[in-house]
Parts: structure tokens; sequence; C-alpha cells
């Protein structure tokens, strides 16, 4: 009488960007889940994208109606189901957002091979492959465009990252960030009143994929080093280094 949605014990409920919408039975929605996923999926592919869709959480006009009755889902949308489990765990349900903002990425979908854009949320709850002898019939749904995909932008950019231990990694991650490197080309016209830069800059002697499809070569980090490790004076153990003294006269590292 209040207007409220009173939901069975049986159901689990169905949100739209926060707005209760209805509930289903357990049973039913993997098969449910299955066919949005589809759906969105088929969106993405065939170059379509909802129409009248609108930020506003209260909206959910997020679908399409074609010529040929065909029902086609923002290709964006996060479709994340949480079933019941015999654990604790999140509040089961059909959790499904739309606005804009949302952190978002690829995969391949198994049955159809399209690329579907997955959430944070729901991603924890799929059956996603990195490599095809991953993948367990009747269990697997998706599988990565690419075993690299799952590092991060400077991640992959590490070369022979998987001869190193895992902390050197994530090291390489942080300090990759903090070179100075080259933030900009239009530095002549720019109105920054303090911007570092590398003067002094080479291509890496070694590089990997990723360096080649982020253009990394128009943006330099650094310059090649020989370096030597060898027992010196003491004062070069663990992360110190001697730098010779004409090479950083002549710009090295500048």
């Amino acid at each position: 009488g209040d207007g409220q949605l009173c939901l069975g014990a049986d159901y689990i409920p169905v949100l739209l960007d926060g707005i209760v919408l209805g509930g289903i039975l357990p049973k039913d929605a993997p098969e449910i889940v299955a066919q949005l996923r589809y759906l969105k999926a088929a969106s993405n592919n065939c170059g379509l994208h909802a129409q009248g869709s609108s930020t506003s959480s209260t909206d959910i006009n997020t679908v399409t109606v074609l010529s040929k009755n065909k029902l086609l889902l923002d290709p964006t949308m996060e479709v994340a189901y949480i079933p019941r489990l015999p654990y604790d765990c999140a509040y089961p349900g059909v959790y499904l957002f739309t606005q804009a903002g949302r952190m978002i990425r690829p995969v391949l979908q198994l049955g159809t091979h399209y690329v579907e854009w997955i959430g944070p949320m729901e991603q924890a709850f799929m059956e996603i492959a990195c490599l095809k002898t991953d993948i367990r019939r009747g269990e697997t749904t998706h599988i990565e465009l690419d075993p690299a995909i799952m590092l991060s932008q400077v991640a992959s950019m590490t070369p022979f990252s998987d001869y190193n231990q895992s902390p050197r990694n994530m090291y390489q991650c942080q300090m990759g960030k903090q070179t100075m490197g080259t933030p900009a080309h239009a530095l002549k016209h720019r109105t920054d009143n303090k911007l570092y830069r590398i003067q002094n800059v080479q291509a890496p002697v070694v590089q990997n994929q990723a360096q080649r499809d982020y253009s990394m070569d128009d943006y330099p980090q650094g310059c090649n080093a020989v370096v030597a490790v060898i027992s010196y004076t003491g004062y070069d153990m663990e992360d110190a280094m001697i730098i010779n003294k004409g090479a950083y006269e002549r710009g090295f590292g500048h």
C-alpha cells in the first residue's frame, strides 16, 4: 500500500543503477543473465548503441528497439550476477549499471565470439580463462583477448617481466610513473610555470609489443645505460650506484 516493492524469500532482486526493478527466481537467473550478456555484446559488435539512454539513475530507457524486433542493450552496461552461495558472500541479486564514468574492459565471449565489455563487480563472479588451455568445458564462458591484458599500461611495458620477482615488477611500475620522461610535444607553446622533461633521450634497446602499441618512441622516458655489477668500493651495495663523471657531464640522465 505504500508503493514499496516486496519480494518473497524465494526471489533475488534485480536493480538498475541502484533502483529495484523487481525480482527473479534463482533458477532463472543464469539464463536471463546470459541473454542480457548476449544482447549487449551483440550491440557492441553490430556497432549499435542505446538510443534515448540517459546518465540519470532514474532513466531506465536503455533499450533500443530495432526494425527487426530485436532488442539491443547498452554495450557498456555491467551485468553483475551474484548467486546465492552456501557461505557468507555479497548480497545475492542481479545488478545492472549504466552510468557514465565506470571502469570497463573487453573480454571475448566463447559461445558467440563477441567482444563484451565487463565491469569490476561482475568479473569477480565470472569464469574468464586467460589461455585456451585454461578453458573448462561447461564452466568457462569468456576468455581474455590477450594474456598480457591483465597487466596495466605501465606493467605491460616492462620487458621480460616474467623473469623478475613479483615485487621487482611492482617497484618498476612505481618508478616508471616517476620518470621525468617526455610529458608533451608542444612545450614551446605551453604556459606552464614549471615543467620538467628529459633532454637527452634514447629509444630502449630492448622493447616489447606494448611499447610499440603505445608509441612510446614518441614519448621517450630515459636513455640506455651500460651497467657493471661489481664489488668496487663498498658504497655501491644494494640500490646505490657509481655514475661515470664524464658521462654525467656529457648529459647522461639529463
